[in-house]
């Protein structure tokens, strides 16, 4: 046994292979020269270490270890004065992990998290982060002042600035109707055990008080999606298969994700499609098989989460499979690195074959108790370091998945509304330019006179009236969407045509960024609002009233 482990010890029969030991109390000097080095930019990450309990007068300590039994490797991990930490930042919560918690993750899950939590330290934390940051804009951070002496000034409330940009309050409309439980799993059944199979719940204390805000939260991202996405996003209420969800649509865009929101049984669960919803909602009935079930969570210590503070599961041996080919790319990578360019030196063959990865793997399984004052985290998991980053990479593959799909939607949502843009830019260029061929072809009939007024050309079928009608919008103040000068001078006395302004699309230039504009030499650009002004002023265009929209 090493010296220096003073935690709770591997089980027996098991070969010791790693220790470490982590004191932040003695890194207090250490953090004093960064925080001199860095000054304002270190002041977040000190804040967050000291928040966690890693820093000031009352640093914890860790303590891990790792070691080989017969089939598996065992680890450990102690954090001492967790649970003090926990009630001084509110998060202790008042149960710990039942059965029932662990029915709500099916028999055929291939990743699942569950864990016990107080929502109200989330605001909580917050909140003293926010207060710490502005005390260490004050006083250099602190470190050794006494942690409950007052801040110079008190700290934004951030829950009532977030509720004045978006109408909803994370603290009252979410965190307040939330209680302990929370977890996230893939499965079979829900979608195959992939990235699309992923379902979270997180339980509900207060289910009135969520089905409104809910509805608040539907109001805000449907008032957004027609600000801001042209109606490409929308949240809406269905009842499918008589089951009632509300679902993020991108209707109008080829975007793989449905989004969906429904309660039952006291918890809010979230799917990536309506099929995962509908087999999750269906995993709440009585008489369902749950994680307990899993013959691999099971074999790698898993009725042990019952009483637990916290459960990960992940069925290396079923996710190996999503994992190999890219750790054989890593491997051959690794492999063609060691070689030398003018030797023989070679690693040989790196990576077994997937029949050999497979054969015998085992689940991962990570516990974490409560232990006195100290939360312990007890793992169980593969012998092979391969096995297991197999399985990591694999779960990890369908979480880059999970994050790529809302990522691109979020991507071509704005490049989506910027092509429309561009393309409703490129129609008011056309219409001014055909505006400005329709006076050309009126002056080469009337002895090079230009028309009185737009309306003749309408009135000599030159024009059409739709070709008035800016793609921009209207201007609402009654003058029309474009300005077109028809006065019936000659085109000949237009001295710079290149110059000369013909017309400018009105509904452009009152959203203030670039305007449509055409000359009268025939030629249409597009400028920015500022080029535009300074255009005006122009000698080839003083004189003019372009009845500039307020």
């Amino acid at each position: 046994a090493s010296p220096t482990w003073t935690g709770p010890a591997l089980p027996n029969g098991v070969k010791p292979a790693m220790w470490v030991r982590m004191d932040f109390s003695k890194l207090q000097d250490l953090m004093h020269h960064i925080e001199d080095a860095g000054g304002h930019d270190a002041e977040g990450m000190l804040t967050m270490l000291k928040a966690m309990g890693f820093m000031g007068k009352d640093a914890g300590m860790i303590q891990a270890a790792a070691g080989y039994g017969v089939d598996r490797m065992h680890c450990v991990a102690v954090f001492t004065g967790a649970r003090e930490r926990m009630e001084k930042m509110g998060a202790m919560p008042s149960t710990m992990i039942r059965d029932q918690d662990l029915r709500l993750v099916p028999s055929d899950a291939t990743y699942a998290s569950i864990s016990k939590f107080n929502p109200a330290a989330i605001s909580r934390q917050i909140q003293e982060m926010t207060k710490m940051m502005q005390q260490g804009r004050h006083d250099g951070m602190g470190f050794d002042a006494d942690d409950d002496a007052d801040t110079q000034g008190e700290a934004p409330d951030l829950m009532k600035m977030i509720e004045e940009k978006t109408g909803i309050n994370p603290q009252r409309d979410i965190l307040d109707n939330l209680g302990e439980t929370i977890g996230v799993y893939t499965s079979d059944s829900t979608g195959g055990g992939g990235w699309a199979s992923l379902v979270t719940f997180v339980e509900v204390k207060n289910a009135d008080g969520m089905k409104a805000s809910l509805a608040k939260i539907m109001g805000m991202v449907n008032g957004l999606g027609k600000q801001m996405a042209r109606g490409y996003v929308r949240m809406s209420e269905k009842k499918i298969n008589d089951q009632s969800m509300y679902m993020i649509e991108f209707p109008g865009l080829p975007v793989p994700l449905e989004l969906c929101l429904a309660m039952s049984g006291g918890y809010l669960f979230t799917a990536m499609t309506p099929q995962g919803m509908l087999a999750a909602l269906d995993q709440t009935k009585a008489g369902k098989e749950g994680l307990m079930n899993n013959a691999n969570f099971a074999e790698m210590g898993g009725e042990k989460a019952v009483g637990a503070m916290s459960v990960k599961f992940m069925d290396t041996p079923r996710m190996i499979r999503n994992g190999y080919g890219l750790m054989s790319l890593a491997m051959s990578a690794l492999s063609n690195a060691v070689k030398q360019p003018n030797g023989d030196r070679t690693a040989g063959v790196v990576m077994p074959s997937y029949s050999e990865m497979t054969k015998g793997a085992k689940a991962m399984v990570n516990i974490a108790s409560l232990e006195g004052g100290e939360l312990v985290i007890r793992g169980q998991s593969d012998r092979s370091a391969l096995v297991n980053g197999c399985g990591v990479v694999g779960a990890m593959g369908g979480m880059v998945g999970l994050y790529a799909i809302p990522l691109g939607a979020g991507l071509l949502i704005p490049a989506v509304a910027q092509a429309r843009e561009n393309a409703l830019d490129l129609k008011s260029l056309i219409q001014l330019k055909s505006i400005a061929q329709a006076e050309m072809i009126y002056a080469a009939d009337h002895e090079d006179s230009t028309p009185a007024s737009v309306q003749e050309l309408v009135d000599q079928d030159i024009l059409t009236r739709d070709m008035l009608v800016s793609p921009a919008g209207h201007t609402g103040d009654g003058k029309g969407d474009y300005f077109i000068i028809a006065d019936g001078r000659k085109m000949s006395d237009v001295v710079d045509p290149s110059r000369t302004i013909l017309g400018y699309d009105r509904a452009m230039y009152l959203k203030g960024k670039k305007v449509a504009v055409v000359f009268y030499d025939g030629h249409a650009e597009q400028m920015d609002a500022w080029e535009f002004d300074e255009l005006m002023q122009d000698e080839a265009n003083q004189g003019v009233n372009f009845e500039l929209p307020e």
